[in-house]
Formats: C-alpha cells, structure tokens, sequence
C-alpha cells in the first residue's frame, strides 16, 4: 500500500470512528442546559426503541431502575390497583415468544404456558438460597404450610379435594398434603429429603426422556463481558478501583477544561482543544506516577495528535474487537454519565460561546479516557499475573484458571451438594407451582419427566 492509499485509508478509519462514537453516545443523555425542571431525559435518543427496551438498554448502561421493584408491583396486584387482565395483557404484549408447544396436560386439565407465566408474574416461583434451606425447612416449616399468598380459594380446593381423597388426611389436610407434594416434589428428580436425610425416594431414569431433563446453567463464559469494559472487568477479578482511578482522573481534568469562570485558576491554552491541552498538561502531572502505568513519560510522547488515532490505537491495543467498539465506548461513556452528557451538548451545539472559545467533544474524551485504561490494565495485568493487558491476554489466562474464574465471576453461588443444589433449583420450584396449580401429589408423581422440565422452563 503506498502512501496515498495509506492517507485514504487513514481518513476512512477516522470518519468511521466518528460515525461509531456517535453511536456510542445515544444511550448518554446530554446534561445542558439546565434551564427547565426536566432538563435532562436519559431516554432521548433511545426513543426510537419501544419503552421496555428502552429502559432495558439505559439501564444496562448507565444503571438505575425504569420500574418499581417486582415485589412492589406484586403487592399492588394484591391491593386491586393491577388487575389479572392487565397482567395478561402485558404478557401477551411484551412477554416471552410462546413456545412449541404451548400446552400440557396435567390429570384431565390443559394448562398454557401463560398460565404459568402468570402465577409467576403475580407470586413468584423463584429457587431457594442454600444458605436458607435448613431454616425454611426445619424452622419455619414452610413445607407443613400453605404459602401466605397462596389465594384462598386455591386453598379451600386443595383441602376439600383432600379430605374426599384420603380419609386418614381428615384431621390435618393441609400438612398432609404438603407432606406428600413434597415427598413427590423430591420424587420427580431422586433427591433426598434434606433435613430429614431420607433416601432417595426414586431413582431417576437416565434413559427415559434424557434430553428432556433439566440441565445445570453453572457455566460461565472466559471472555469479557459485553457490559464491562476492561478496567472494569479487572475490578470484578481482582478488586482493584482502576475505574475510579479514571473516573477520578478524568474528573479533574474536565472539570478544570469546562469551568465558565467559577474556579479561582483557569487552566490554560484551552482555545486548542480538551484532548491536545490535557496531552501538553498532563505529561507535567507528576501524580500519574501513582497510577501505576508502565513507561508513562515515554507513553505521553507517543501520544499521536489526533485523538481518533488514539481512541482506535488503544482499542486495538486492548484487543476490543471492532464489532464491540460501540458497546465498549458507550460503556466508557456511561462510567460518568453526568460529565460525558454535558460533553455530548458540548459537541452537539458548536455555537454555544464556550464551545467556540475550548472545543471538547465526546471522542477527545475517550481518547484521554481510554489512554489511562490502557496504561492501568496493562500495568495491573504485569503486576498480578506477568501477561499482556489485552482482552486475548485475560481471556487466554482465565481459560486455564477456569474454576476460579467463575468463583469470582459469581460470588453469590456456593458450591453445595448436587443434592442440596437439585432441592434448592428444582424440587422447591415444582412444590410451590404445584400449590398454585392445585396439583395432587399423585398429579405430580405421574407426570413424566418430560412435564416436569417443561414447566421448570416455562418459569
């Protein structure tokens, strides 16, 4: 490629990029001017999205909750303020894509997989924490118990259908029935009783239905997440602040940039620009020693004088595949929503006077942004495990650390016992769907396994 190509090609990547950092600030609403009561609407630019999915991808980004929590919305269910239709309605509206197929049969009933879904939505039919099985079970006594919000004409089915059925369950019907669902809750897997330490009531048969059973999802995946980025990632593996050492340093920096005469000291040259000032100031930053960045003297005198140069060259050095360039700068972006959205307006409006006078645009900020990360990764990664500070480096590592890997990577799972684990994940599930659905024990015994994996999958 001569030289003339090379120039074309050069142009070409940079107008991409742009295009790219456009993008990635879409979700970032822009903070200014503050000159109504809602002068800032995180939903802006990702109004072309329907609702839900609007509020799914700016919480994925710069958190915070659309909704109420799901309890809250569960007791106004219970208050008559939400309404069974309306539940319905918005399964049928923004639910999952029903499944093939849709129905079952248990004893002389059809049930649809939205009648599932819905006495999820109102109750939730959610796993047991380990650490709680012993308690709930022992103490509480939550399986000689109807649940508390199990409806009452569901409980006065279950006890008349009890004591026609089973004349020595007369005296206590509810606790007998319990008992029973749960001894064929535990039944339909082959656990033991955890408390008790019975045996195991049935042996599973492997051969019969084997692709049907329910398969553990324990796996996690060595790569990056698509909702961290690097510096973000090795705070989760490794306890470090690397993003608040940026946030921290990228706070100073722009803070003193856009100041409109509140700060006693204006910093200065800024009529050149956010990126090519902070290049020329923060190389005489002796604090950056502190940073832990390897060669950082020599790393500020490399710095190219474009700051697309800089943004695409760190990003490659970190090994971010171009597909994931996007996601990965919003995320940057949604580090300091604040700060990035008054940067957007900043760009977005080039007439506003402190523009004209100290132009800052969003790709200046990454390309400051992503130098410290790039620096700070790599200077962690030598320290801690002697590899490249790139994405293949980490990926490459964990992948033969895989065991550890998940351990950080999902701090909240305990190792237990597969048995312990097959109560908690599936027998507690089906033992309270099977109240809901009025289910008799024997309902529940004779559903094969293939009944019983398709409603654990519809909840």
């Amino acid at each position: 490629m001569n030289n003339a190509e090379q120039h074309r090609s050069s142009i070409t990547s940079r107008e991409r990029l742009r295009e790219i950092v456009g993008e990635a600030c879409r979700p970032i609403g822009p903070y200014w001017p503050m000159k109504t009561f809602a002068y800032y609407n995180p939903l802006r630019d990702l109004e072309y999205l329907p609702f839900a999915e609007a509020i799914a991808e700016a919480q994925h980004l710069i958190g915070g909750n659309g909704f109420l929590p799901l309890e809250e919305y569960r007791q106004l269910f219970h208050q008559g303020r939400i309404t069974q239709s309306a539940i319905d309605r918005a399964l049928q509206r923004v639910g999952p894509s029903l499944p093939s197929p849709a129905t079952i049969q248990i004893g002389g009933r059809t049930l649809h997989v939205r009648d599932i879904w819905r006495i999820h939505a109102i109750y939730g039919i959610n796993e047991l924490n380990p650490l709680l099985l012993t308690w709930t079970i022992a103490l509480e006594g939550s399986i000689k118990r109807f649940r508390s919000d199990l409806p009452e004409h569901s409980r006065k089915s279950i006890i008349d259908r009890t004591i026609r059925e089973c004349e020595k369950c007369r005296h206590e019907p509810e606790s007998a029935y319990l008992h029973n669902l749960w001894k064929s809750s535990l039944s339909a897997f082959g656990l033991s009783d955890p408390v008790s330490g019975d045996p195991l009531l049935k042996t599973p048969d492997l051969n019969r239905d084997s692709e049907s059973l329910p398969v553990e999802a324990d796996f996690v995946p060595v790569d990056l997440p698509a909702d961290r980025t690097l510096g973000d990632w090795l705070d989760c593996l490794t306890g470090s602040t690397l993003v608040e050492a940026i946030n921290n340093q990228m706070v100073k920096w722009v803070a003193a940039f856009v100041d409109e005469g509140v700060a006693g000291w204006s910093m200065p040259s800024r009529e050149r620009g956010f990126y090519s000032v902070w290049r020329d100031l923060a190389k005489e930053d002796h604090s950056c020693r502190l940073l832990g960045i390897p060669h950082v003297r020599q790393k500020f005198r490399e710095l190219a004088d474009e700051p697309e140069e800089v943004v695409i060259k760190h990003l490659q050095d970190l090994d971010i595949p171009k597909e994931r360039w996007r996601e990965y700068l919003s995320r940057h972006l949604a580090h300091l929503p604040g700060w990035a959205g008054l940067i957007r307006w900043r760009g977005d409006n080039p007439g506003y006077p402190a523009q004209q006078h100290y132009p800052i645009d969003p790709l200046q900020y990454l390309a400051v942004r992503l130098f410290y990360e790039s620096g700070m990764v790599e200077g962690l990664c030598q320290r801690e495990w002697g590899i490249a500070g790139t994405r293949s480096g980490l990926v490459g590592y964990w992948d033969e650390h895989s065991e550890q890997y998940r351990a950080l990577m999902s701090p909240h799972t305990r190792i237990t016992d597969p048995n312990t684990q097959g109560v908690c994940q599936k027998a507690w599930r089906l033992f309270h769907l099977a109240q809901f659905l009025e289910m008799t024990p024997i309902e529940l015994h004779e559903l094969s396994q293939t009944g019983i994996s398709t409603l654990l999958e519809w909840l």
